[in-house]
């Protein structure tokens, strides 16, 4: 395989054959070198002489694509981009002058002018003629050894095909896609742009874009190590020429990328001999880029067949040329090949020097692709903010002429003694209104107050009875605990009464609270007191204090918190400890003897999410709708005997709203309930030292 700037060249030589032309209607090729180019650019010429006005612009691009010599055809583009008659027309003939500017191997000035008609072209909402530019882009940024711009540039021309019909556009972008995949070495990808550019030139009888894309599915073939299939794709090109009637550029880069392939397999003659017919009709032409890359192929093939002398001289031959008009690129790869040479002729010196020239040219072209991206970058964010600045400008103009509209409508409303005497009357009918208004809302409020009164007494009612009932059996088992007290003079059994106390005074501290902060949840007076707590700690205290009640019903209460979890929130200790107990509680209360309930906590996104699973027997589609409502029951039943007054939810739901979470339930298929608690996570604290705030999260 040859090195990459051998195969560099070739594609130089492809981009060259395919892009000096209109777009995909004429040759790179001069139109002198065809039979009748000679006189179709006499007998245009002396249409010109009396051509109309509206005539002379078609006809100056005719010429311009039809001569070969460089500066004629700049002339040429230029007049007619003087003579256009519509912007359309005026960026047709900038599009050409960027094209001749790069044959004559002005590469910047090429892109430039191209990137400056891409966007009049975007200003006039023309993407047919955005298409070509950006086209055009990629081929030059390609051939200058700038892969991400050219990158950039077919991107943007491929999201454009999305908005145009099937047009002769497609086969050319296709075809840059697959020069700049190939550039990356993504060998397949590039393979099926070059297949799709050839399928679509040959559903418009493009032969030429055919030749151009079967030229470089070759070469990316070839670079991939897969010669028969090049040599394949090179005959296609060769037919796709004849069919066109003969367009000796192409077939003198096929015959030049043959004789690579010849040269990689050792066949050093046949690579020779190709070499030279390519290098004689590229003569015949004119086109210099191309003589210099075949002088340099001829080279190679001498130097494999051990004619290293005749090798240095071929290549001084080509490099001036190489070095007038050449591309970085082109350079290094000659540079390469004189190091191989003049190792060939063992001086080594002199092949050392060149290789660092290569070097030197290659991170130069690194670089200044860097330098080039950077400059795009900050050019865009300078435009991003202008356009931010002019909107922001756009809105305060609007707002002032808002502001003096309504300056001028307080003018008028306060002209003429009639108007204002209207005003009055108005004003005297909406006092009465808003009058008559305000004292239905008074009359509606009293109302809702006595029937909020009356509620109240209703609820007071309802919640002593509760309590009574509630408060009754806790008492009960700490007056039976204590008599056992009294009896025993065991310390594991007095350890064991004491905790059942404790629990018991828990419950019924805890019933108090329910009751106090359902009054405090209707008068809309509960206060948060909320601070950053570890909810990982919280759980598991919470999960020790009610170790005893699940004890006491023969259950088992565990938790699943991973090791070093700190799931830090902003939450009232108290209020969330209330809110887990009750969930708790529930659970334990539905759930039969010997099962488990279950406390988890897992992150979800900015979220956690605490889980609170029993083995009960589940809630119904109807629990679920009621399940938060003040003094609403499940359809089951506690299994241990206890009471449920549907309260102890309710609070929870509100608590967790409070704090701006929320709370939710499933049943699952396998039996039993899940509820989930979901808070924010706590933002880092500002007071935590930086150490401790890392350890903690």
């Amino acid at each position: 395989m040859p090195s990459f700037p051998v195969r560099w060249l070739t594609w130089v030589g492809a981009l060259l054959a395919a892009a000096a032309g209109a777009w995909a209607q004429t040759a790179d090729a001069p139109m002198e070198a065809r039979p009748t180019a000679r006189a179709r650019i006499e007998a245009l010429e002396k249409q010109l002489e009396s051509a109309a006005p509206a005539e002379r612009f078609e006809l100056r691009m005719k010429l311009a694509r039809a001569v070969s010599n460089a500066d004629k055809a700049l002339a040429h583009a230029a007049a007619a981009a003087a003579v256009a008659g519509s912007p359309h027309e005026k960026l047709t003939a900038e599009l050409e002058l960027a094209r001749i500017e790069r044959r004559k191997g002005l590469d910047e000035d090429a892109i430039r002018r191209a990137a400056a008609g891409e966007a009049e072209a975007a200003r006039w909402n023309d993407d047919g003629l955005r298409l070509r530019f950006l086209t055009f882009m990629a081929h030059t940024e390609l051939r200058a050894g700038r892969r991400p711009a050219a990158l950039e540039a077919v991107q943007r021309a491929l999201g454009l095909l999305a908005r145009l019909p099937e047009s002769e556009a497609h086969a050319a972008v296709y075809n840059a896609a697959g020069l700049v995949s190939a550039r990356a070495e993504q060998w397949e990808e590039s393979k099926a742009y070059f297949e799709r550019a050839i399928e679509s030139a040959r559903r418009h009888g493009d032969h030429e874009m055919v030749a151009t894309a079967a030229i470089n599915l070759g070469n990316s073939l070839s670079d991939h190590g897969r010669n028969a299939e090049a040599m394949a794709a090179y005959d296609v090109a060769q037919a796709a020429c004849e069919a066109a009637g003969g367009w000796p550029a192409a077939e003198a880069n096929t015959k030049l990328n043959r004789a690579m392939i010849h040269a990689d397999e050792g066949r050093a003659e046949e690579a020779l001999a190709l070499a030279r017919e390519a290098l004689e009709i590229h003569l015949r032409l004119g086109l210099r880029p191309n003589i210099a890359n075949a002088r340099r192929t001829i080279a190679a093939a001498l130097r494999l067949l051990g004619r290293p002398a005749e090798a240095k001289r071929e290549l001084e031959r080509g490099l001036s040329v190489v070095e007038a008009v050449g591309t970085p690129v082109a350079l290094a790869s000659y540079y390469g090949e004189f190091a191989l040479v003049q190792e060939a002729l063992g001086d080594f010196r002199a092949a050392l020097d060149y290789t660092r020239r290569a070097t030197a040219l290659r991170e130069k072209m690194v670089n200044e692709a860097s330098r080039k991206r950077l400059a795009e970058l900050r050019e865009r964010f300078d435009a991003v903010r202008r356009d931010q600045a002019l909107v922001e400008l756009q809105r305060k103009q609007a707002a002032h002429e808002t502001e003096l509209a309504r300056a001028r409508w307080e003018k008028l409303a306060l002209g003429g003694a009639a108007t204002v005497a209207v005003l009055l009357t108005a004003a005297v009918i909406v006092f009465q209104r808003q009058r008559l208004k305000a004292r239905n809302a008074v009359l509606a409020e009293a109302l809702r107050a006595r029937a909020a009164a009356e509620d109240a007494d209703r609820m007071k009612t309802r919640l002593l009875g509760v309590a009574a009932h509630d408060i009754r059996a806790p008492l009960a088992s700490v007056s039976h605990a204590v008599g056992h007290l009294r009896a025993t003079r065991q310390l594991g059994a007095v350890d064991d009464l004491l905790a059942s106390i404790q629990g018991q005074l828990n419950r019924v501290i805890g019933h108090a609270r329910d009751f106090l902060d359902i009054a405090a949840l209707e008068s809309g007076k509960l206060v948060l007191n909320c601070d950053r707590v570890d909810l990982a700690d919280l759980v598991r205290a919470v999960a020790e204090e009610q170790q005893w009640l699940a004890r006491s019903n023969g259950q088992w209460l565990v938790t699943a918190i991973p090791d070093g979890l700190a799931a830090w929130a902003e939450v009232d200790t108290n209020r969330f400890r209330q809110v887990l107990n009750n969930l708790v509680d529930n659970a334990l209360k539905f759930s039969p003897q010997g099962s488990r309930v279950t406390l988890a906590i897992e992150p979800a996104g900015g979220w956690w999410r605490l889980n609170v699973r029993d083995q009960g027997p589940g809630l119904s589609v109807e629990d679920v709708k009621r399940l938060y409502e003040p003094f609403e029951r499940a359809s089951a039943r506690p299994t241990n005997g206890q009471t449920s007054h549907g309260y102890g939810l309710s609070i929870a739901f509100e608590i967790v709203r409070l704090h701006g979470g929320r709370i939710t339930v499933e049943s699952p298929s396998d039996g039993g309930a899940i509820f989930s608690v979901e808070l924010a996570v706590a933002q880092p604290d500002a007071t935590v030292p930086r150490g401790a705030e890392s350890a903690a999260i």
